[in-house]
């Protein structure tokens, strides 16, 4: 965060508030699922049992990974040591050289207190909340304001829906009626144009040298009226 904030504070500003979100949704989701009273009926509680060992497990290694890493690439003003290993072993994995924006000692200090004051705060207000208070979650049907346009992702499906969806379904309709419409008939119109003049000129090939003579002479007669005109 501290080097966002030194190529743009507005960067960090941004990146500040989906810290804060995400820890306000990480504390909510464990104060509501590992505290509190079950919430569920008698028949699912007397089911609950412990998860198998393919599933604990896994998360126990996770768990010590996760306390284990909070130690490594400590900041700078901490001491590197043998604790900033990690972004040297990464640098050869980059594309690009990494060059992170630096920011005066005083001025990353107050980030870092601004940090530690926002993660506290979240905690006390959410245990506040949803320990002291009791507050559960509302149904759906029930959500008003802010949580509604928030559970309904600010109607961005919708607005989706409206302004691309819609659009595109009506232009691969109207390709459809012009496809079947337009040119599928065009097609068929001279397919059946070839397939009549077909029986047509079957009528007048049937091996009577008489029509065929009387056909060439009535052409050769054609053709000398229309050069006759023409010069």
């Amino acid at each position: 965060l501290a080097s966002a904030y030194g190529k743009n504070p507005i960067v960090w500003g941004f990146l500040f508030l989906a810290a804060t979100l995400t820890a306000i949704y990480m504390f909510r989701a464990y104060y509501l699922t590992f505290h509190g009273n079950f919430r569920g009926t008698d028949a699912q509680k007397s089911h609950l049992h412990e998860s198998p060992l393919n599933m604990t497990i896994p998360l126990i290694v996770l768990a010590v990974l996760s306390v284990v890493g909070g130690f490594i690439q400590l900041p700078h003003f901490i001491g590197h040591g043998e604790y900033g290993n990690l972004g040297k072993w990464l640098q050869n994995i980059y594309v690009y050289d990494v060059k992170l924006a630096e920011v005066p000692f005083g001025t990353e200090m107050i980030l870092l207190a601004l940090t530690v004051i926002m993660f506290f705060t979240v905690w006390f207000a959410v245990y506040h909340i949803y320990i002291k208070k009791g507050k559960m979650a509302l149904p759906d049907a029930e959500y008003t304001g802010w949580q509604r346009l928030s559970n309904r992702k600010l109607f961005f499906d919708e607005l989706n829906n409206v302004t691309f969806v819609k659009m595109i379904e009506g232009m691969g309709v109207g390709g459809n009626m012009f496809d079947k419409g337009i040119l599928n008939r065009f097609v068929d119109f001279i397919g059946w144009g070839a397939e009549d003049s077909g029986h047509a000129a079957k009528r007048l090939q049937n091996g009577s040298v008489e029509n065929y003579v009387l056909i060439m002479s009535l052409a050769i007669g054609l053709i000398l009226i229309v050069n006759f005109i023409l010069q």
